[in-house]
């Protein structure tokens, strides 16, 4: 589990810069920068999606996708913090994991 530092303030999981997922998934298979990843838990405040919190968590597992960064292990990130920022995001794609280190 990794503590997570989210201000992406647009997502519905998202409470008080924490995640409410408690599984998220980072996107970017081909990624060389954090510019190319995403969060792909995302979900937009008032698209029909609900929370799935019972309370936000500082730590959650991170499933992740970019096979190209550092902290990869097997499509599980091994970072002891990750930060996701896309503070106005309305897309996914406008997230990103700003922990990723290219290989």
């Amino acid at each position: 589990m990794a503590v997570l530092e989210c201000n992406v303030v647009t997502c519905v999981h998202n409470e008080d810069d924490k995640c409410c997922k408690g599984t998220i998934l980072v996107d970017g298979f081909d990624a060389k920068r954090s510019a190319s990843t995403c969060c792909d838990s995302f979900d937009k405040r008032g698209c029909g999606c609900t929370n799935e919190c019972k309370c936000p968590d500082k730590k959650v597992d991170i499933e992740c996708k970019a096979v190209n960064c550092v902290y990869n292990d097997n499509e599980i990130c091994k970072a002891t913090v990750v930060g996701v920022v896309g503070h106005t995001a309305d897309t996914r794609e406008q997230t990103e994991c700003a922990t990723f280190k290219c290989r």
